[in-house]
C-alpha cells in the first residue's frame, strides 16, 4: 500500500510477478539501498501510532455522524 508505505518501498505493480522479482532480486543484492529503505521504513512506522489510529478512527466517526 503506497499510503502506508510512503518512500521507504519499492511499489510494483498488481499481478506483475516480473515488476516483484526485479526490485527484489535489486535490494537483495544492494545492501545500501536495502538500508536506506530499512532506515526509511522505520521512520515511517514511527509515525503510526495507537494514539494516532485512536484519534483518526474518532474524526472518522464524528465526520459521518456530522
Amino acid at each position: 500500500m503506497t499510503e502506508a508505505a510512503g518512500e521507504a518501498a519499492v511499489v510494483v505493480a498488481d499481478r506483475d510477478t516480473q515488476s516483484l522479482g526485479r526490485p527484489a532480486a535489486e535490494i537483495g543484492t544492494d545492501t545500501r539501498r536495502a538500508a536506506e529503505l530499512r532506515r526509511r521504513g522505520l521512520a515511517r512506522a514511527r509515525r503510526f501510532t495507537w494514539t494516532r489510529t485512536a484519534r483518526d478512527t474518532i474524526a472518522a466517526y464524528e465526520s459521518v455522524l456530522a
